[in-house]
């Protein structure tokens, strides 16, 4: 994974962090039984906490201190467990240490076959290559007779979950084959 790759991701995960803030502030508020400005108060002080966090985190791993980046990863962990949900940070953290120790997080491509975006990441040792055709290339290469091997035959090569894989082969056997 490229540093650019991985502030990008801590980003999004800091925005996201930011969003369930948000909402727990406003649920914590006056207008919410139980709530009070009092709570809505300590709740939007933890938010920006936390938020300061993960910019420290960035800022560290812009300059190359890993350890740094953990540090503020793992306050702003603590931060989001006292509010409830500590997942961004940790998807987070696991994230930096996958880069740190040289692992490839990588996304799932079976949307390009399903057509639905698929929200997995992970290892790339975790994943596989399927081979699959398109719905627009299927009538033609059927009539062909199914000749033509990839890439020439209008197949797609895409990298996806194992458990994806599995379902795609399961649902489409006709038209999907592991590769690897």
């Amino acid at each position: 994974m490229k540093i650019e790759h991985l502030l990008k991701k801590i980003t999004r995960l800091q925005m996201e962090s930011a969003d369930g803030w948000a909402m727990a502030a406003e649920t914590a508020g006056p207008d919410y039984q139980g709530g009070s400005e009092e709570n809505e108060e300590q709740i939007e002080a933890l938010a920006s906490e936390c938020f300061d966090a993960y910019e420290v985190a960035l800022n560290a791993l812009e300059e190359g201190d890993l350890e740094a980046a953990i540090e503020a990863l793992e306050d702003a962990r603590s931060l989001e467990a006292e509010g409830g949900d500590a997942s961004a940070a940790i998807e987070a953290l696991e994230a930096l240490e996958a880069y740190k120790s040289g692992g490839c997080h990588v996304g799932c491509d079976c949307g390009r076959w399903s057509g639905e975006p698929c929200n997995w990441s992970g290892p790339k040792a975790e994943t596989v290559v399927v081979e699959f055709m398109p719905e627009e290339f299927r009538a033609t290469h059927a009539a062909a007779g199914n000749a033509g091997d990839y890439p020439r035959n209008g197949a797609e090569r895409i990298r996806v979950s194992a458990e994806c894989a599995d379902f795609m082969a399961e649902h489409d056997p006709e038209w999907v084959t592991r590769v690897d």
